[in-house]
C-alpha cells in the first residue's frame, strides 16, 4: 500500500515536471521564432539602406563614366565618388 502510494506520487511529480518543462519548450520555441523574424526584418532593413546607397551613388558613377575626362566633370573638378560610405 505505501509502496502504490509513493508511486503514484512520483508519477505525479514526474507529469508535472513533463508539463513544466512542455511549457518552457513552448515559450523558448515562440521567442525563437520573435528572434528569426526580428533579424530578417534587420536583415531586410539593412538590404534597403545599401540599396538606397548605391541608388544615391548611380548618378554620380553615370556622370563620372560620360564626362569627357574620365572622372572629371565639365568644369574640370574632380567628381567625389564615394560608393562605400
Amino acid at each position: 500500500m505505501e509502496l502504490e502510494k509513493r508511486y503514484q506520487a512520483t508519477m505525479l511529480r514526474s507529469k508535472e515536471r513533463k508539463e513544466a518543462l512542455q511549457v518552457q519548450i513552448s515559450d523558448l520555441e515562440r521567442e525563437n521564432d520573435m528572434q528569426a523574424k526580428l533579424l530578417k526584418a534587420l536583415d531586410l532593413r539593412s538590404l534597403t539602406l545599401r540599396k538606397h546607397q548605391l541608388e544615391e551613388s548611380l548618378p554620380i558613377l553615370e556622370a563620372s563614366s560620360r564626362s569627357p575626362e574620365g572622372g572629371r566633370d565639365l568644369k574640370g573638378k574632380d567628381l567625389e565618388i564615394s560608393i562605400l560610405r
